[in-house]
């Protein structure tokens, strides 16, 4: 029962916190944009409207900015963020913060170095290790009246190690127990812009990494942030590296969505287009039965919260009309509600929820789980998009590939054992990488058992062409899509 009350007091400290926080922040950015908004209408001067215009600008910019600190804090601590994870060389995290911040901390007057580099390749989420070290560059600048800042980095026994120190205001003991809590200012931040989210955020992307994070600290003499992140060598993941090219095994997949928002249904097209989906979209639940009489789609995507109708009214009518294929279609909930649980949608009757705002690596992800790839084995041309200039690499797999189903249409067409058994060992090491070797072996055991017919054969062969011909499809497609 005490747990219970503890949690329950938690929670409310929480909400009243929250509540504080994005009203009295939010209040600021809000008061210069309507107060210069109405300056600008009145003010007849050229160079007045310019800074009118510029100071609207500039706050609204902070105010998207501490939103978006909202909703990635929000989509961390609900479990919603999935580490992107590619191949990256180490030393460009120091290049890249030292060219950010030195700059700001030269402006300052304050000192910037840079402890310790290292060439390693390993697999990591690139952009995520950034923002953390951004963050805490970005407080111990802020907070650093004097003195100098410090990055330090390091790797060992496939350990990244990251750290901040600053000759800043420090923290007592108490304050460094609440540094991570989301909502908190201490003292030395109440006169900053924000929220109280960054160092919250660092938390929860550390987590999301499966590290560790720690602070030292002493009042007035400054602080050290140390984040710890395993990271294993790129070499050692290459087999199973995870990237957004695999999802293009959806390529000819056919999806609708329903949304009353043109915009979110623009924004959703264009992410299926860039990964090879074709989408129709609409508006109303007319347009929808018109696109479903005239074409069976592999896919619906329904917002839950419509003026017309609500995604359980779409659910309901698909399932219980017989125009195309609406009673089996898979249907995905698309909704910003992040209290709605997806076993609640699943037992109503949906295949999956999607919760805005989501990635283009969440919408396939998604998508992939709801559609069954049309016959394309799961090919992943990943494993050899990791280094060089992935469009070269496509293009040429391609041709390839092109040349040499030929010649195996060749040696089968001459009946030529020998020539085809060569063929499949030739193929079969770069067909193994990117998951596409099955017809391979039908075919090598086709023609090693011995005693076979004609139309054996050939029912093997005809499997490795469409293989063949899947992957130069593939191959083609993913280069278009490098290409823009």
């Amino acid at each position: 029962m005490q747990e219970s009350n503890n949690a329950n007091e938690k929670l409310i400290k929480l909400r009243r916190n929250l509540i504080q926080n994005v009203t009295h922040e939010l209040r600021t950015p809000l008061t210069a944009i309507g107060g210069n908004a109405e300056l600008l209408l009145n003010d007849t001067e050229a160079d007045n409207r310019i800074r009118h215009a510029q100071a609207i600008n500039d706050a609204a910019g902070r105010m998207a900015g501490m939103i978006n600190n909202l909703l990635v804090y929000f989509r961390l601590d609900s479990g919603k963020e999935t580490p992107v994870i590619k191949p990256f060389k180490l030393r460009s995290i120091a290049e890249i913060l030292e060219t950010e911040f030195a700059p700001l901390a030269k402006n300052k007057g304050l000192g910037f170095n840079i402890d310790g580099e290292t060439d390693d390749i390993v697999s990591g989420d690139r952009n995520r290790i950034l923002s953390i070290g951004s963050n805490l560059l970005s407080n111990a600048i802020k907070f650093t009246k004097s003195g100098t800042v410090t990055l330090s980095t390091s790797y060992k026994n496939n350990v990244f190690t990251l750290a901040v120190e600053d000759t800043g205001t420090g923290m007592t003991e108490e304050q460094q127990s609440r540094v991570f809590a989301p909502f908190e200012r201490l003292g030395n931040a109440v006169t900053e812009d924000g929220f109280g989210l960054g160092l919250a955020i660092v938390s929860d992307t550390v987590k999301l990494l499966n590290g560790s994070i720690t602070v030292e600290s002493e009042p007035g003499k400054g602080s050290r942030f140390t984040v710890s992140l395993p990271l294993p060598k790129a070499e050692e993941t290459m087999a199973t590296e995870k990237t957004t090219v695999k999802h293009s095994t959806l390529s000819g997949c056919f999806v609708l969505a329903i949304d009353n928002n043109g915009m979110l249904l623009d924004m959703m097209k264009e992410m299926y287009r860039q990964s090879g989906v074709k989408c129709d979209t609409c508006q109303s639940v007319d347009e929808l039965t018109d696109r479903m009489r005239t074409k069976d789609y592999d896919l619906l995507v329904t917002d839950l919260k419509m003026p017309e109708v609500n995604g359980y009214g779409v659910l309901e009518l698909l399932r219980t009309s017989e125009i195309g294929n609406s009673q089996t279609i898979p249907v995905v909930a698309a909704t910003a509600a992040g209290y709605v649980e997806e076993k609640e949608l699943t037992e109503k009757g949906f295949a999956a929820v999607l919760y805005k705002p989501y990635s283009i690596d969440e919408l396939l992800a998604v998508t992939e789980r709801c559609i069954k790839p049309k016959g394309t084995s799961n090919i992943d041309l990943s494993p050899l998009l990791a280094f060089g200039d992935k469009r070269r690499t496509l293009e040429k797999l391609a041709a390839t590939t092109q040349s040499d189903m030929d010649e195996v249409r060749k040696a089968a067409e001459a009946g030529d054992m020998e020539a085809l058994d060569s063929w499949i060992h030739h193929l079969r090491s770069s067909w193994m990488l990117i998951k596409a070797e099955q017809p391979l072996a039908v075919l090598y055991d086709t023609i090693h058992k011995g005693k076979i017919s004609d139309n054996e054969v050939k029912a093997a062969v005809d499997a490795v062409l469409a293989q063949g011909k899947l992957i130069v499809d593939l191959a083609r497609k993913e280069a278009e899509r490098w290409a823009e």
